[in-house]
């Protein structure tokens, strides 16, 4: 019985410093981003091109192209390239060109080559039709306030930038969206100490979400463009990566209040979506990604069930237990508060990660079985 308490209390040690860190590096994270965010204020000043990469998005690109054509910010224009789609895209964008024949204009994508993910050779074509000083990168189901662009130029100046992105508000209508979505919140609850990025130029701490960046168009063909990542499916990532990596300044801010988005419309959707890049993002290491399952299920999943049967045989390592639980359940509280979400959900913080252990291990039946995943009528590997 002393082994099996020496290793209790080991495990229960590692429980608490684990879930003490998390808690810290959320908060210091989220006062970060609130620290370096500058409220839009730009009026005028560089070029802005906005690109806007739309396959299959009759529902949601006439929503996107009217945000964008109505923005505080003067000196801008916008690009669209219709993706090879088989709906009414090109049709409603082409609307747009009509009405606002010099600010908007629509592209007629080519066919996709080997060795690209489509995302990547839509966004490589839309840059070679930008003109301007500054690039802003946006999805085709973004939804804009009339400071979108205004906010991208003057964190940039502000910050002296050649690369930036951010947290958008996440538009999660259904229950199954709110229990699989925050995941993406992971990465800088769990994960990335953002304050390092200043500090330390390792390209592990930067990081991107593809539905807003924007970039210093010379440092971004400098770089290589997404050519540089053309093959993966987590590009918004290594892109930040590799921008760092090229010694350029990258920084991941706050622009909830600026664009919202509804990803997925639905627990499947949002499940499919998010899978497709969970092994790509570590590299598709399996070794890795089946630690970190482990690291998962030992460390945040299992100690809400360990607490109730440690109670009747150490109720003093039960009460330890139950604290990193709490720090968890605080962690996810702080997160989803931050990102404007209802924070009740904190308290199903075990299936949150039970979910992503779940979603991990599906990522990795479909890309080693060969059926990778299907997405917007493309094959994911």
């Amino acid at each position: 019985m002393v082994f099996v308490d020496k290793i209790l209390e080991l495990y229960v040690a590692i429980a608490i410093l684990c879930s003490s860190y998390f808690l810290v590096l959320c908060i210091l994270n989220v006062l970060w981003m609130k620290r370096h965010t500058f409220k839009a204020s730009a009026k005028n000043g560089p070029r802005v091109s906005v690109l806007v990469p739309a396959r299959n998005e009759e529902g949601c690109i006439g929503t996107c192209l009217e945000n964008l054509v109505n923005q505080t910010y003067e000196n801008y224009d916008i690009f669209i390239l219709d993706d090879n789609s088989w709906d009414r895209t090109y049709e409603i964008a082409s609307g747009f060109t009509e009405k606002y024949p010099d600010k908007v204009h629509v592209i007629k994508g080519k066919p996709l080559p080997q060795g690209w993910n489509g995302k990547c050779y839509a966004m490589e074509q839309l840059v070679g039709f930008a003109d301007g000083e500054i690039l802003v990168f946006t999805d085709a189901d973004t939804v804009h306030s009339q400071e979108s662009v205004s906010w991208a130029v003057t964190n940039i100046l502000n910050n002296d930038l050649d690369f930036l992105s951010g947290y958008v508000y996440e538009d999660l209508q259904t229950l199954g969206e709110k229990l699989v979505v925050p995941n993406i919140f992971i990465l800088t609850g769990f994960v990335i100490p953002l304050w390092l990025n200043k500090l330390i130029k390792l390209p592990v701490l930067s990081t991107a979400v593809g539905q807003y960046i924007a970039v210093k168009a010379d440092s971004f063909r400098a770089a290589g463009g997404y050519g540089a990542v053309k093959s993966v499916t987590t590009e918004d990532v290594y892109l930040a990566r590799h921008m760092r990596s090229m010694g350029y300044k990258t920084l991941f801010l706050d622009i909830k209040d600026y664009v919202s988005c509804r990803m997925y419309d639905g627990y499947f959707s949002s499940v499919r979506g998010i899978s497709k890049n969970i092994f790509d993002f570590i590299g598709k290491n399996k070794f890795l990604l089946f630690g970190l399952v482990l690291f998962i299920m030992l460390f945040t999943v299992l100690p809400i069930f360990f607490v109730f049967g440690l109670m009747s045989y150490n109720p003093l390592m039960a009460f330890y237990l139950l604290i990193s639980v709490c720090f968890y359940i605080l962690t996810w509280f702080i997160m989803l508060k931050d990102r404007n979400l209802s924070p009740f959900y904190a308290f199903l913080a075990p299936v949150l990660f039970f979910q992503l252990v779940l979603m991990a291990l599906y990522a990795f039946y479909k890309t080693n079985s060969g059926q990778g995943f299907e997405w917007k009528g493309r094959k994911v590997r």
